[in-house]
């Protein structure tokens, strides 16, 4: 079940890539989207906004590479493999959640630390499971 929901994970961040991608032609609600972000206002949105959807290629390609290491490892789990995996995750994590709190974007420092947990979580569970060295 955790490498199901692994995958599911992947797969939900190719198409949260994708949907962020198309997020620039979407203007009805940058207003909306500008004011969660940055509640106290930012004076550049067109910028924030064109940031945010070339973010979203790059998370949907992560979503298609963690889909296939998870896949690799279901196939041949080794302690190496499972290391690569745990390290991407601890990579970005920190590092995203420090640029979120230097900025003030307390909204991705909450979302970052949930799934984080969800993430390592499961790794370990599928990593039991399989027992890999």
């Amino acid at each position: 079940m955790p490498i199901k929901l692994l995958k599911l994970i992947a797969i939900m961040h190719v198409g949260a890539g994708l949907l962020l991608s198309a997020l620039i032609f979407i203007t009805s609600i940058h207003g909306f989207l500008l004011n969660l972000l940055y509640p106290n206002g930012s004076t550049n949105t067109e910028q924030i906004i064109f940031w945010i959807s070339i973010l979203g290629p790059t998370i949907a390609s992560w979503g298609v590479l963690f889909y296939s290491a998870i896949a690799s490892y279901e196939a041949h789990p080794s302690k190496q493999s499972f290391n690569f995996l745990v390290a991407s995750v601890l990579i970005w994590a920190p590092i995203d959640s420090a640029l979120c709190l230097y900025n003030g974007i307390y909204l991705g420092v909450i979302g970052n630390s949930f799934i984080l947990i969800l993430l390592l979580a499961l790794l370990y569970r599928v990593k039991a499971e399989s027992n890999p060295n």
